[in-house]
């Protein structure tokens, strides 16, 4: 399958992806006294958040403005 993707930054690519998955990350240790968090301040953003496995290569889904099946 071929999936264009267009980014929130203007860019956009084209990649051949044979595997298509998901999952959440969320590096935070609670580190605030009180068990909270200081609302992901101490990561960088692409450390966190959800993503797409496309196999060889992993997509941040916040970064991602529109995803289009080009070809199966």
């Amino acid at each position: 399958m071929k999936l264009t993707i267009k980014y929130k930054n203007g860019s956009s690519e084209t990649l051949d992806v044979e595997k298509l998955g998901h999952y959440s990350k969320n590096p935070c240790i609670h580190c605030r006294k009180d068990g909270g968090c200081y609302e992901h301040g101490c990561f960088m953003p692409e450390e966190w958040g959800d993503f797409l496995d496309l196999g060889h290569h992993h997509i941040r889904v916040q970064d991602v403005e529109s995803m289009h099946v080009s070809e199966m």
